[in-house]
């Protein structure tokens, strides 16, 4: 026996402790490369979404230029068009028109008094006379089949804006064509909804003036210094857009993630040196359990095999080393508890059933309180139940009497109870635990919402192994013991359960007890 655990024992430290060391010296030595990763990873997620807010403001406004640009071409009832183009589009103040002949000084089109208008169109005028450059270059993209929209301020106008295009009127002669945006309303209107889509609820956006440094608008609170990324603002001169993750800034999360990989990397790396002496020392049990595993095999079910083949799947992946990025490890560790989780619970009932059925397992009977119970149990579920959204009601029998029972036998009845409820309610999240003194018997009742059970199918229910094979019954995992388990300590107890149940309307277990 001791050569055989020496030859485990050098198996063990040759196939999985020196692994471990190694892959645990890797990945401390790539960690820093990883870090630099994410950066880069976060750095281009930032930049695709101010861009896209930046892409959605220029399709809007070369929208609104391919609007007057037709009203322009039709040449009919230009003025009223544009009005109500105006109208549909509260950031847009007004249109000009100006180019050679009678358009050589620039005409607002919409109607605003003539004191005003005659004020806008000369401070227009003089910035087409400053900026004939620029204008000229208009002409220049326009004629190589380039429609470029330009933005220019308006001197002593600080919320308006113009944006100039150049464009034809249905003579083919050329214009140039300006829109007067409102800044304020624009971003309000037009740049918040963009945001409010492309930052979803991990990042905060922001629009911000670059005259004074300050943010004039987001779509959550933050500070000018907390945005990690700046961009120009396409449409806007002298605004920009920020962007930051919500509650932390890039270096915090990614600095979090690598100490969150190396605790977890060392905490790994502990639970196999304790997993690997635990083995060591408890080696000759397991020689000895080898017997009985060929038996335990023989009745595992399709329920069984599933978690074991994922488990060494994720299991083998992990430790050939393949899987080289910490978030994907972490990935297939969640996955191998849980499914390692749900392997031990499967095993777990097989094992208390062929203790109730074999007779092997004894109850300590004792004055119980029914109501006291459920209150255990339905308050260490209170958790799990607000987190998958039920709402749970109790409706407890005022100075109920106590009766004959084991505790924790009666807790696991009304476990496995529970556990179907929420296993097999679908949109519908209700369940309703109810108990009541009715002649000489002691009531408890669980309804739930849920799917239901047929009728040729509630008489089977409660047969070892048995599931429905059909809908969400079948689709749903389970051993098909939890009301085999329930059923035998009810008449353990001397008690009697029923089911009142249809397709779609939920179903009621009534169990009902002898007074003590």
């Amino acid at each position: 026996m001791n050569r055989v655990l020496i030859k485990i024992a050098s198996l063990l430290l040759v196939l999985i402790f020196l692994p471990i060391v190694i892959l645990s010296v890797y990945q401390l030595s790539v960690l820093s490369n990883d870090e630099k990763a994410l950066e880069e990873i976060y750095a281009n997620q930032l930049e695709s979404i101010l861009f896209s807010v930046n892409q959605y403001s220029d399709d809007v406004v070369s929208s609104w230029a391919g609007r007057i640009e037709r009203e322009l071409i039709s040449g009919r009832q230009i003025a009223d068009k544009i009005t109500a183009l105006i109208k549909d589009f509260p950031p847009v103040e007004n249109v000009i028109i100006a180019g050679p002949g009678k358009y050589e000084f620039p005409v607002l089109l919409s109607e605003i008094t003539p004191e005003k208008k005659s004020a806008i169109a000369g401070k227009i005028s003089t910035l087409l006379k400053d900026k004939s450059s620029e204008v000229s270059k208009l002409y220049t993209y326009y004629k190589s089949g380039y429609r470029k929209i330009e933005s220019f301020e308006i001197s002593g106008e600080e919320n308006l804006i113009l944006l100039l295009f150049v464009t034809q009127t249905t003579e083919k002669r050329d214009l140039i064509c300006g829109i007067i945006i409102n800044k304020s309303v624009f971003i309000s209107e037009i740049i918040s909804r963009r945001i409010a889509v492309s930052s979803g609820d991990k990042f905060t956006i922001a629009v911000i003036s670059d005259k004074s440094d300050s943010i004039v608008f987001s779509n959550s609170p933050v500070k000018y210094a907390d945005l990690s990324r700046k961009k120009e603002l396409w449409v806007l001169k002298e605004y920009s857009l920020g962007i930051a993750l919500k509650g932390e800034t890039v270096t915090s999360a990614i600095r979090t993630r690598s100490q969150q990989s190396l605790i977890l990397l060392i905490s790994v790396n502990i639970l196999f040196v304790i997993g690997l002496i635990f083995v060591f020392f408890n080696i000759r049990r397991q020689i000895r359990l080898a017997e009985i595993k060929s038996d335990f095999v023989s009745n595992v079910s399709h329920e069984l095999r599933t978690p074991l083949a994922l488990i060494t799947m994720f299991a083998e992946t992990l430790e050939s080393g393949r899987v080289k990025t910490e978030e994907k490890k972490n990935e297939y560790y969640s996955i191998i508890s849980g499914e390692a989780n749900r392997l031990s619970k499967i095993v777990n009932g097989i094992l208390n059933f062929s203790q109730l059925e074999s007779g092997k397992r004894k109850f300590s009977f004792a004055k119980v309180s029914l109501n006291k119970i459920v209150g255990d149990v339905s308050g260490s579920y209170s958790f799990h139940l607000k987190n998958k959204g039920f709402i749970f009601e109790a409706d407890l029998a005022d100075e109920l009497p106590e009766l004959t029972g084991d505790k924790d036998a009666l807790s696991e009845m009304l476990i496995n109870l529970l556990d179907n409820a929420i296993k097999y309610s679908d949109t519908e999240k209700r369940i309703r635990i109810r108990t009541a003194l009715e002649g000489k018997r002691i009531v408890l009742s669980v309804k739930d919402s849920g799917i239901g059970i047929a009728e040729k199918d509630r008489k089977q229910i409660f047969e070892k192994f048995y599931r429905i094979s059909t809908g969400m019954v079948h689709n749903t995992k389970g051993t098909g013991l939890g009301l085999a388990i329930v059923k035998h300590i009810v008449e353990s107890h001397k008690g009697e359960i029923n089911v009142i149940s249809a397709p779609g309307k939920g179903s009621e277990f009534i169990i009902s007890f002898p007074l003590a």
